[in-house]
């Protein structure tokens, strides 16, 4: 008698969701990354019941026409490595999972329209069950809406906190995306409070000081000072904030890792044309400038300049 049989694809597909998607957030996030690798400059984020309800991620971005709208939602179909080269990805993502995996947990719709397409189409995914593609009014861009996140998994519902944490969770993941691309406008919507509307800042240190105001506070820009480092041709910047009244629960989880992006794509193909690396945002509360200068030393070249003292480092970029 054989024990041993294959998983059903939906099975598995379920099981393999576990890795990218263990929470409303990780969708949120994996969704605004396909946005920003798809050039999106806006992008409309809006959630229900902590995200367990809807999670609806809307961007104008380049969009897909209707052979890749099919193709996103295949697991491991991507347009991020065009030349299959893993050792040179300059997008956010770059596996193919996450719309796959989003849909294999929830009543997945994806409405897109490409740039220069005359038509948009909707595709729609339950049960692991693909819809034909059906014509719809959208302009140029992507709309993804996940609806009843793991109602197919109850047993995944059990982890998950309370609707006004989850919220807090994605809100927390677009603050820390939008303050890596204040060139993009960001919005956050929820029925359970905490939205904003950011609308996109200018290219330079103007527009990265307005998102850290939009994002931690004008005492924290107000004293702000910027500090640079570099070494073996990777540039990191950001910015330190001197008073000790800023506020630590704020900034302790903000943060992000850096990476040049020269050509952009997502599940969501086309690439976009080339375009410089974005600002990145970190906040890392309680430390003093001497631990790091000490840490800047140590990798790197130096720090300019060096403030009397810091609660707060916010903001980091690099180019490749």
């Amino acid at each position: 008698m054989n024990r041993i049989r294959l998983l059903s694809e939906q099975v598995a597909n379920q099981i393999a969701a576990g890795e990218v998607v263990e929470r409303p957030a990780a969708a949120v996030k994996e969704l605004i990354e396909n946005a920003l690798d798809a050039g999106a400059r806006r992008i409309d984020v809006a959630i229900e019941a902590g995200g367990r309800a809807l999670i609806r991620v809307a961007d104008d971005g380049l969009g897909m026409d209707a052979d890749d709208l099919e193709l996103s939602v295949e697991r491991h179909a991507t347009s991020k490595i065009p030349d299959g080269d893993l050792a040179n990805i300059a997008t956010l993502g770059f596996r193919g999972e996450a719309l796959p995996s989003i849909a294999s947990v929830s009543r997945l719709e994806i409405r897109s329209r490409a740039h220069g397409a005359e038509a948009a189409f909707a595709l729609t995914v339950e049960d692991g069950a693909k819809s034909v593609l059906r014509p719809v009014a959208h302009p140029v861009g992507t709309r993804v809406e996940a609806r009843d996140l793991f109602a197919a998994t109850p047993a995944r519902l059990k982890f998950l906190k309370s609707d006004r944490s989850e919220a807090q969770a994605s809100a927390d993941v677009v603050r820390r995306l939008a303050l890596a691309s204040p060139g993009a406008r960001f919005s956050f919507m929820s029925d359970l409070g905490g939205s904003f509307d950011w609308p996109a800042c200018p290219a330079g240190e103007a527009g990265e000081r307005e998102r850290l105001r939009q994002a931690l506070g004008d005492v924290f820009v107000a004293d702000a000072l910027r500090v640079e480092a570099a070494r073996e041709g990777v540039r990191i910047s950001g910015w330190v904030g001197r008073r000790p009244s800023t506020s630590r629960t704020r900034c302790r989880n903000i943060f992000s890792s850096t990476a040049a992006r020269r050509a952009t794509g997502c599940c969501q193909a086309p690439c976009a044309p080339p375009r410089s690396t974005s600002f990145r945002a970190t906040a890392i509360a309680s430390r003093s400038c001497s631990s790091i200068a000490r840490r800047a030393r140590s990798t790197s070249t130096s720090i300019r300049p060096r403030p009397k003292c810091a609660s707060a480092i916010a903001g980091s970029s690099a180019r490749c």
